[in-house]
């Protein structure tokens, strides 16, 4: 453990310290709950990813649980100790085409994580959303084809406005215009100002 400390410690120095990290893929394997993935290898193509010769833990930044069945949340938390040497190092996170249908601190708690995919799911409120705001660190997300997406009145720029950290949105970068019709939505619509005047009259 001391030797992987001392890498990781030497690739932290870098520019980009983990980018060449392979990522662990437990995706397309049908598992229907997080913990499933006791006992089942990960995908692998040419390269494995490292694994820590003392805990058997993967060193890995990138986890992938795409394209399962896994309906639920919780279990997640526990299963990245259980794999990761580090769940610290933890920056991207795949959990598209599944079915869960709401989030919570075993997500939320996932504080390192800048880059999200949870498209295709079964989220169906921007309440959900607005917990993602505790991942202060997240600039990527992507949440097309969850029912909130054509359940939500201008949902792109409601989402930018709960999570206005964000660079990219459903694998398309946040433009100047999405940041101005934010800014805009924040605006006092004309009956707020006209009360907020009318308010400031009164104290006068």
């Amino acid at each position: 453990m001391a030797d992987t400390q001392r890498w990781l410690d030497n690739r932290r120095m870098s520019v980009n310290p983990f980018q060449w990290l392979q990522p662990v893929d437990y995706s397309f394997l049908r598992l229907a709950a997080f913990n499933e993935v006791e006992g089942e290898d990960p995908r692998t193509d040419a390269h494995c990813p490292r694994v820590d010769p003392d805990t058997g833990r993967f060193i890995a930044s990138t986890v992938r649980f795409n394209n399962n069945h896994i309906t639920e949340l919780p279990g997640l938390r526990a299963t990245l100790d259980a794999l990761l040497f580090d769940r610290n190092m933890l920056t991207w996170l795949d959990l598209s085409f599944n079915g869960i249908g709401a989030v919570d601190d075993n997500l939320t708690s996932l504080t390192s994580l800048k880059v999200l995919y949870f498209h295709a799911n079964q989220l169906t409120s921007l309440q959900d959303v607005a917990k993602l705001a505790a991942l202060t660190q997240l600039t990527s997300l992507t949440l097309h084809g969850n029912p909130l997406e054509e359940a939500t009145p201008r949902y792109r720029t409601r989402v930018l406005l709960l999570l206005p950290g964000l660079r990219r949105l459903d694998f398309s970068s946040v433009t100047r215009r999405d940041r101005a019709i934010c800014q805009y939505h924040m605006l006092p619509k004309p009956r707020q100002r006209k009360q907020a005047e009318d308010d400031d009259d009164a104290v006068g």
